[in-house]
């Protein structure tokens, strides 16, 4: 599948003497992208470990994106980040059950960790963390997976291998098929830290080619 809105950038690790060069070239790269594909999904991986140059590159694109000949109206920018992940372990433990954590509250809960985070950088005014901070629409909290959700993925992943194998090249078609103790069984050997359901080890499980 081709998708003009998709592009990844890799940071590699470089010499300190390299950083003014590597910062031209990711916002060559970030600015050629928006303006060639206005409706982007950009995706900006653990951002808070962004040095000053590149988290003021990030806001001066995002404050102005008038000056680069860009529009970041219609793109979608995630900005992914491990920040606040103990936080909400301990509220989603406090509250017993992620039905009952509100959105608002998680979000406000974030938006404290990642704003008290980005003032000890010192990058910046005072004034402007604040203004890269409204310019986040929404501070979407992931929980950890429970047993439903990883049931749902694994139910995902065989599907996804038996239509592979329905449509090998060398024209080898296999059928595979499984019933539910499969599932069962790989749910079993993944760590639910949120969940009192525990597995049963000696269930038998079998899958027929």
């Amino acid at each position: 599948m081709h998708c003009r809105g998709y592009k990844v950038v890799y940071g590699l690790d470089y010499l300190i003497t390299e950083a003014a060069a590597r910062l031209n070239s990711l916002k060559h790269e970030v600015v050629s992208h928006l303006s060639s594909s206005p409706e982007a999904l950009l995706v900006v991986e653990e951002y808070d470990k962004l040095d000053c140059a590149a988290r003021g590159l990030w806001r001066q694109l995002l404050a102005h994106p008038e000056r680069a000949n860009i529009t970041s109206k219609r793109a979608v920018i995630l900005m992914e980040s491990n920040l606040g992940m103990t936080e909400l372990e301990e509220l989603l433990t406090q509250m017993g059950d992620r039905s009952k954590v509100k959105l608002a509250a998680a979000e406000e809960l974030l938006r404290g960790v990642v704003f008290a985070q980005w003032r000890a950088s010192q990058c910046e005014a005072y004034e402007d963390t604040l203004k890269f901070m409204s310019m986040i629409d929404v501070f979407m909290p992931y929980f950890p997976l429970e047993r439903q959700h990883m049931t749902q993925l694994i139910d995902l992943a065989l599907r996804d291998r038996a239509e592979l194998l329905r449509e090998r090249r060398d024209g080898q078609k296999i059928t595979l098929t499984w019933n539910p103790q499969v599932t069962h069984f790989l749910v079993g050997k993944v760590w639910l830290v949120y969940s009192s359901w525990v597995p049963d080890v000696n269930s038998s499980s079998d899958c027929t080619l």
